[in-house]
């Protein structure tokens, strides 16, 4: 019988091996045995398990660099897919991922928030339609992660406070009861910003870099993450970002305080002055409204004061997503000039860029923190390589 310690330094090699090939498109033997420094059988033992795990495969050959080509490894498509819900005070939103991370499929639905059970099984009919629609075998689900604008728990059981949808106490129990597949509950800005960090970053670096992401939308949040880790803080309170004090007294925040960056930095105040939603304002900006070009100067004043701050708290990139991130893209270059202009260490505001190119990024990074868990765990689940039969 071979010991704790052999068994669990397997485990972990098992579950290095996976993580060098996502971080890659396709890799050789060669490469994970340089890169991971194990041996040839050790990484075809690996390979074998992970391919009969369902989460590796094997197609066509590398490029040749001479001699016999090697034979391609990559993370497998086609096989498990993980589903993200965000859910806001309106509408319910929902992807499907497949284990490199990529949306296969989504949806978003019109649906105000009630705390009550026939909410929770309308959400669960709308999954159930969505993953029929996709065509997946409930077998093929590795569970759902839902994103919802909420402190939670330390154990990610219940929210204790979710004022944005008029709650404090939502427990993921509500939803489980209603869905057919394991599920877990994430902070919304949080799972933005996970979804951020592994799709914008290389991931032979996810290990050495570290960014800030600001999620200004409806409600204004934010996550750190750490060598590809977050960062949750002592009581899950970490990037609260919405609630740093920009003006001492200034407006009323539905927190009870006045002068957070919530009462300037929320959407909402975008989308009214355009009487209509972000895309009226900033379509009227494009044109030149001049109302909405005086809002919009006044607004990145504020947001910028908030960037800078992060910054000199951080230290790190700082990147700026929520449904502002679909929009402010060609506005950047105007955003880093007014960060350089209040950068005491170096006149450059490059450290700043937007998220967006992800749709739905709090549902794509619940699913992502859900089955980067689940593959986790399926690993450690695993029996010994040589007992598992594909």
């Amino acid at each position: 019988m071979q010991s704790i310690s052999s068994i669990g330094v397997r485990k972990r090699n098992t579950d290095a091996v996976y993580r060098f090939i996502y971080s890659q498109e396709r890799v050789s033997v060669r490469d994970i045995m340089e890169g991971l420094d194990l041996s040839i059988p050790t990484v075809n033992q690996h390979l074998k398990q992970l391919q009969a795990l369902r989460l590796v495969t094997s197609r066509g050959v590398m490029r040749s660099t001479g001699g016999r080509k090697a034979r391609a490894y990559s993370i497998d498509t086609g096989s498990w897919v993980t589903l993200g819900l965000d859910v806001t005070l309106r509408s319910v939103s929902l992807v499907a991922i497949n284990l490199p991370g990529r949306t296969v499929h989504q949806r978003c639905k019109p649906l105000p928030f009630r705390n009550c059970s026939e909410y929770y099984r309308e959400v669960g009919r709308f999954v159930a339609e969505e993953t029929r629609i996709l065509g997946a075998h409930p077998q093929d689900v590795m569970g759902i992660g839902i994103s919802l604008p909420a402190i939670l728990s330390g154990d990610g059981q219940f929210t204790v406070n979710a004022a944005p949808l008029g709650e404090m106490y939502i427990p993921l129990s509500a939803f489980a009861e209603s869905l057919s597949a394991p599920c877990s509950l994430h902070n919304d800005a949080n799972a933005g910003g996970y979804a951020a960090f592994f799709s914008m970053h290389t991931a032979q670096a996810y290990d050495k870099r570290h960014l800030a992401y600001l999620s200004v939308s409806d409600t204004v949040g934010g996550s750190i993450m750490i060598g590809g880790r977050m960062y949750p803080g002592m009581q899950q309170h970490s990037a609260e970002f919405g609630h740093m004090t920009l003006y001492p007294g200034g407006m009323p925040c539905y927190c009870g305080q006045r002068g957070c960056a919530y009462a300037y930095l929320n959407t909402a105040r975008l989308s009214q002055a355009a009487g209509g939603g972000l895309e009226a304002f900033f379509r009227l900006l494009e044109q030149g409204d001049a109302g909405c070009m005086e809002k919009w100067e006044a607004y990145l004043d504020d947001l910028t004061l908030l960037v800078n701050n992060i910054r000199a708290a951080l230290d790190c990139e700082v990147i700026i997503g929520g449904y502002l991130g679909r929009f402010i893209g060609p506005h950047m270059q105007t955003v880093q000039a007014k960060l350089a202009a209040r950068n005491m260490f170096e006149k450059t505001g490059g450290y700043a860029s937007a998220c967006s190119q992800i749709e739905h990024i709090s549902a794509v990074g619940a699913a992502m923190i859900h089955q980067h868990t689940a593959v986790r765990q399926l690993i450690a689940r695993a029996d010994c390589p040589e007992n598992i039969t594909g």
